[in-house]
């Protein structure tokens, strides 16, 4: 027979371990519409993300540039990173995040 707080335990951590979400960062800069529209989208999804204003951080505009990108926003999120706003894109991460919350 086993004891029932081990067997507690055991459960609790299995069903409690989750891998991270994925980071998304949006490299984004002042008075931009496709900036925007993609910070709307990602928060109506409910998706965390950090924004860098590239007009005020010079060496995440180099990194930008260094990618090949010459159109805000860009946004990096795990592997993937494109420019402009892309719902299609948006809509993909929110079916990953799923599938890293679900299993």
């Amino acid at each position: 027979m086993s004891d029932p707080e081990i067997n507690l335990k055991l459960s609790v951590s299995l069903t409690t371990e989750r891998k991270a979400p994925m980071a998304i960062i949006v490299y984004s800069k002042p008075m931009c519409v496709q900036c925007d529209a993609t910070k709307r989208a990602l928060t109506k999804q409910n998706l965390d993300f950090e924004v860098i204003d590239m007009s005020l951080d010079l060496e995440a505009l180099e990194f930008v540039k260094s990618l090949g990108y010459v159109q805000a926003p860009v946004v990096m999120a795990g592997d993937q990173h494109w420019s402009g706003y892309r719902p299609d894109l948006i809509k993909q991460l929110v079916q990953a995040e799923a599938m890293v919350v679900n299993g």
